[in-house]
């Protein structure tokens, strides 16, 4: 992890680990949607909460878009998977999160963030987390990024199979370091989405266990780590574990993770997942859903500040160097307010009728 997090910084620490008459985990679950069912709560349109920060969307995204579909009929076998994936919208989330690279490579980071999805979703949507774990996701990955792959394919399950053809062309196009990086990360969210598979299964995380899990399984770290690739520049591996760097990941991260928690939590409800924080609010500090959502977005706020903060604290570098670090900066603040901006007009999350003049009604 880039950097602790202090969920506690608006609110008390947890008073203490809520109980149940019920110890199972589904007695658990079943509180959770008993407590939760009918109640709605509003948030502010987040797009807007970040004042000096570029939110747009990539100039390319409707030709790649006009070839989605296509793709994923090619690419998912999965019937139920793949629809949800076309209702996502995929190039959006994508052309939100790199509003300014190349047509060329937007294709490249549509491909792999249809993979994240499809591996993501599978894992939360319909598979037990013993099947999740047969298989060999790593080797597959390394298989499909190098460049001089040979040997038999490692084993996945089919909504793995995308990296092939989006790993071949993230093999080339950028340093080895850099490449290297990526990887660093995606093995680690890779990893950390089999512990949290295997944790649902069992018992609900406290709000800080949480928050520990949330900030690595999203997936984020890899997409930041992908800003090499998507704009032709060198991040040393000094210069990426300065502390104001890291701070900003970090944080750009939560973002991005808290956000995603605010528009999901519906959907989430309704599927019987309960991996978010504002349940756990309910649960463990007692809040309502509105006080739930009104901190998340506080601590959204405090994110967005810290990163600001931060800024003034980058290293001081010359030429190539300043201007990559600078451009590097600008484009981890992009998928800030991309996914936000994402968020705010996917169809995946809430319908039409949630988004009023001044705010945004979630109805759970």
């Amino acid at each position: 992890m880039d950097c602790a997090s202090d969920v506690s910084s608006i609110h008390s620490a947890d008073p203490s680990e809520c109980s149940f008459a019920d110890g199972t985990l589904k007695g658990e679950q079943q509180r959770i949607i008993d407590l939760l069912k009918g109640q709605s709560f509003t948030i502010p349109y987040l797009s807007k909460a970040f004042p000096g920060w570029y939110v747009g969307i990539n100039q390319h995204y409707e030709k790649i878009h006009a070839e989605e579909s296509t793709f994923l009929d090619k690419w998912v076998e999965r019937e139920n998977l793949r629809e949800m994936a076309k209702k996502v919208n995929l190039t959006l989330c994508i052309a939100c999160f790199f509003p300014r690279t190349t047509e060329e490579r937007l294709q490249i980071l549509f491909e792999k963030m249809a993979w994240f999805f499809a591996f993501d979703d599978d894992a939360d949507s319909f598979l037990r987390a013993d099947e999740f774990a047969d298989q060999q996701v790593v080797p597959f990955l390394k298989y499909w990024i190098n460049p001089e792959r040979s040997g038999p394919e490692p084993i996945v399950l089919p909504c793995c199979y995308i990296y092939r053809s989006c790993g071949p062309k993230l093999a080339v196009g950028w340093s080895e370091a850099s490449k290297e990086q990526f990887m660093d990360t995606t093995i680690e969210y890779v990893n950390c989405l089999f512990e949290v598979s295997k944790q649902r299964e069992t018992y609900l995380p406290s709000i800080e266990e949480y928050i520990e899990g949330r900030i690595i399984n999203i997936g984020v770290y890899p997409t930041l780590d992908l800003i090499p690739f998507a704009s032709g520049i060198e991040i040393p591996q000094e210069t990426l574990r300065h502390e104001a760097v890291q701070t900003i990941r970090y944080h750009v991260v939560r973002i991005v993770s808290l956000t995603n928690d605010l528009f999901s939590i519906r959907k989430e409800i309704k599927d019987n997942q309960f991996d978010n924080i504002l349940p756990l609010l309910v649960m463990r500090r007692g809040m309502t859903m509105q006080e739930a959502a009104d901190y998340t977005v506080e601590l959204i706020k405090e994110s967005y500040h810290i990163v600001n903060e931060a800024q003034k604290r980058l290293p001081a570098l010359e030429g190539k160097a300043k201007d990559d670090l600078a451009e590097y900066i600008e484009q981890c603040k992009d998928q800030a307010t991309g996914s936000v901006w994402f968020h705010e007009l996917s169809p995946r999350y809430l319908g039409q009728g949630a988004y009023g003049e001044q705010e945004i009604r979630v109805q759970l």
